[in-house]
């Protein structure tokens, strides 16, 4: 098991002010952050993070826009970003605007990796060192449309994720006559882009509230590697999710999922006849799961009962 352990320590000043004029509200920060840490009982050198950032929200008629920015540095490496929202509400619809810009430490995404990465040696197996990246930039797109007519309502969420400098680990697989071992792992440097899009389907009646859930995501572009890790991710994912209230403060509720199939390219050195019990390939799976609610005190307590991936 990997044993790590993180103190930090943060300072900051808050400002912000309202105005009445188009309802527009104003506010900002200076934050600084230290922290240490220690992996595997070893000291790792301390980071330190100089922030500021400010948000604005502004209401014009029906529309809410918002615009928030950051920038700082973390141990004297430039961060930052800035992310926008623009939404317009209607009587029974709602659409919806986000973008973001982001150049994020790597330390908080995945603080081993950062930690490897200042030069912690940990085992022969993985690289330290320059092979793994300070910093990673990503860049967003959403978007999201909801309908409303009566007790159904319908929304649909269109998205773009483009991540640039990230560094994936590279398993290099090796028959050993029985199965198979990772003889190594390599830090790769990858760029990628993943679009996906969500629909959402819901209703109640007075005793039955249901909800139908379509996700898609896939890597359309960026570097082998990149795409293979996607790969590993199923791509589709459908389910339904159902609350039966049989009593004022008695609920049944069920979900079941389907996720698809996914693909282990690190894996095809195996798919071969040597080795039926192994393949690149996962197969689909269901996922079923049945719970009860019992509600107390006018639903100010509840006791619930769950049973999660029966199939």
């Amino acid at each position: 098991p990997i044993d790590w352990e993180e103190k930090s320590f943060s300072a900051g000043l808050l400002l912000s002010r309202t105005r009445q004029e188009n309802s527009t509200t104003f506010g900002g920060k200076l934050v600084s952050t230290a922290a240490t840490s220690r992996f595997q009982n070893t000291e790792i050198p301390a980071q330190t993070t100089l922030s500021i950032s400010a948000t604005t929200v502004r209401t014009l008629d029906s529309y809410n826009i918002s615009v928030s920015g950051n920038a700082g540095l973390f141990n004297t490496r430039p961060i930052g970003g800035i992310l926008a929202s623009i939404s317009r509400s209607g009587i029974f619809s709602t659409i919806g605007f986000h973008l973001s810009g982001l150049r994020i430490p790597r330390s908080e995404s995945d603080p081993v990796g950062f930690w490897l990465g200042e030069g912690l040696n940990v085992s022969p197996a993985i690289p330290t060192g320059n092979s793994f990246g300070k910093s990673l930039s990503l860049f967003t797109f959403d978007a999201r449309w909801k309908r409303r007519v009566n007790n159904v309502s319908l929304e649909l969420s269109p998205s773009i994720r483009h991540f640039r400098d990230i560094d994936l680990l590279s398993r290099q697989i090796v028959p050993d006559g029985k199965g198979f071992v990772v003889a190594s792992n390599e830090s790769v440097y990858a760029n990628g882009s993943v679009v996906g899009m969500s629909i959402r389907i819901s209703g109640f009646t007075r005793m039955l509230s249901a909800k139908l859930l379509l996700d898609y995501q896939a890597a359309v572009q960026g570097t082998d590697d990149f795409k293979n890790a996607w790969d590993e991710v199923p791509r589709r994912k459908m389910g339904v999710e159902s609350t039966v209230s049989l009593a004022p403060t008695f609920r049944f509720r069920t979900a079941l999922m389907h996720l698809s199939s996914s693909r282990w390219a690190e894996y095809s050195i195996l798919d071969s006849e040597l080795y039926p019990d192994y393949s690149t390939h996962v197969e689909s799976i269901l996922k079923v799961d049945v719970g009860v609610i019992k509600s107390f005190w006018s639903d100010r307590v509840g006791v619930i009962l769950s049973f999660e991936n029966l199939f």
